[in-house]
């Protein structure tokens, strides 16, 4: 899996183990209104962006999800 944009309008996602893929950009993820508090995203072992790790993330982690990666 490479590309998760198709998650970005499902928003009662309440964890995603994403483990092992190419992904590289998780903006989807931020679009996703759904995930906030207490949601779990797996990111391990995918080749994040820049922007993915130093931005993205911080915005999720902000929202209160755990992000592992």
């Amino acid at each position: 899996i490479s590309d998760i944009s198709a998650l970005a309008g499902l928003n009662d996602l309440q964890g995603l183990d994403l483990m092992d893929n190419n992904i590289s950009d998780i903006s989807a993820l931020v679009e996703n209104t759904g995930l906030s508090a207490g949601d779990t995203v797996n990111l391990s072992n995918n080749p994040l962006s820049a922007m993915s790790v130093n931005v993205y993330i911080p915005q999720l982690e902000e929202r209160g999800v755990d992000v592992e990666y």
